[in-house]
Formats: structure tokens, C-alpha cells, sequence
């Protein structure tokens, strides 16, 4: 799927576009609002691209690669692999994945069966959007989905970590319940914090909005590749 490069002694392919033999690492930036992204429990990018399929391939500065995903009209389905941060490999996406297809889930499930935990995690203000799930060793364990005040998807148990972020219980609880409640306690998730994607992932994984002030602080480089839609 890839042309031929070395990368950590392994062999993948890796398509340089134009200027990016001039571009040097740049400081990573931080990122969670209005956007989405994956969160794969490996320090190996180069195991991610391949599990993920990804094509055209290259190296990118984060400058590049987060304007790249969050880019209207996308070309495409361009994702941004994130250099290691604390033994993940985060992969931004923008809001070119459907935070509600099975398609997603088995995504997640594929990836949690090769690298034991996978997520993703998605937040846009505008339509008070919010989704996050969770896949471990191949099986989904939890998934939530709202936007424009009616819930898609709510799977799994609530969490502990959901719950300490004032989140009330919803285990069992069809979607179009929780949107029809008339129930105030419910409007905490349906019209929740624009922050709760992030502070979720400072407890699951990386919350991406510390990048570049918590850690990861030194300038490096990421991978821009164009992902199957999902």
C-alpha cells in the first residue's frame, strides 16, 4: 500500500510532498475542540499507519498536518499521526469520520485487538456535538454520541471516570429515551461541556489540549496520510 521507506527499522511506504524536504520539526500544538481523533495505546506510528491503511503517506510538521484535517472541504479523509506522547499515538482526524457508524466501532475494535486500547473522541460547539468510545483487547466497551440535542449512541456501562465529570448514570438507557426525557439531570449530557471529549481523555489516554504545555514540548514531526472513510 505504501511506496518504499525506512522508518525504525521498519519498511513502509512514505510520499514526501512538495517543500517537505525543506520543513524542519515544529513545536506540537494542541488541539480538542472542534475536531476528533484517535487515541491507540502503542508508541509505534508506524504499526498504526498500517493498521489503519493509510495512503499518500508523509512526512508533516504539525502546523501542516492539523491545518490539513481541519480543512473545508477536505480532499479526501486526511488524518494527522501524531508523534509517541506517553506511550500513544494519538491521530487526528478533524470531523471527516462519522462518530456514529459501525464502521468506526470495528475501526476501534480492530485497533484495540492489535494494541489493547483504541479511542475516539470528538467535540464541535456549534451543534453542541460530543462522542467518545472506547475499545479494549477487540471489544467495544463503551460508546456515547450526541449532537444538536439528540443522543445517537449510548453503549456500554457508564463509566466512573463519566460519572466524576458530573455526568449522571444512563447505563441501559435507549438514546431516544434520553432525548425525549424531560428530565433536567439528562440535559447534562445531552447539552454537556464542549470539554468533557478532552477531560475524558486526560483520564482514558491524552488529553490533547496539554500538548505542547504538559508534554510533549520539544519541536517534532507527525505523518499526513488520507484514511478509508469510516
Amino acid at each position: 500500500m505504501f511506496s518504499i521507506a525506512w522508518l525504525s527499522g521498519f519498511m513502509f511506504s512514505v510520499k514526501r510532498g512538495f517543500g517537505d524536504d525543506l520543513a524542519s520539526p515544529d513545536n506540537p500544538a494542541p488541539f480538542g475542540y472542534k475536531t476528533g481523533w484517535l487515541a491507540i495505546s502503542t508508541s509505534d506510528t508506524t504499526a498504526v499507519i498500517d493498521q489503519l491503511g493509510l495512503t499518500q503517506v508523509q512526512a508533516a510538521t504539525w502546523r501542516r498536518g492539523l491545518e490539513e484535517t481541519h480543512a473545508y472541504p477536505p480532499k479526501g479523509v486526511p488524518v494527522f499521526v501524531c508523534p509517541p506522547i506517553n506511550g500513544w499515538t494519538l491521530v487526528v482526524t478533524g470531523l471527516n469520520v462519522d462518530g456514529d457508524s459501525e464502521a468506526l466501532r470495528k475501526t476501534l475494535c480492530d485497533l484495540s485487538k492489535r494494541f489493547g486500547d483504541a479511542q475516539y473522541f470528538a467535540s464541535y460547539r456549534v451543534v453542541n456535538a460530543q462522542v467518545w468510545q472506547r475499545a479494549r483487547h477487540g471489544a467495544m466497551e463503551r460508546a456515547f454520541s450526541v449532537a444538536d440535542g439528540t443522543v445517537t449512541l449510548n453503549f456500554g456501562a457508564t463509566t466512573r471516570d463519566e460519572m466524576d465529570l458530573g455526568l449522571p448514570e444512563i447505563s441501559a438507557l435507549a438514546p431516544e429515551y434520553l432525548t425525549k426525557a424531560s428530565d433536567p439531570l439528562y440535559d447534562r449530557w445531552i447539552f454537556g461541556s464542549e470539554d468533557n471529549p478532552s477531560l475524558l481523555a486526560e483520564k482514558w489516554s491524552i488529553n490533547p489540549l496539554k500538548i505542547g504545555t504538559d508534554f510533549a514540548t520539544t519541536p517534532s514531526m507527525g505523518y499526513l496520510g488520507q484514511m478509508r472513510s469510516v
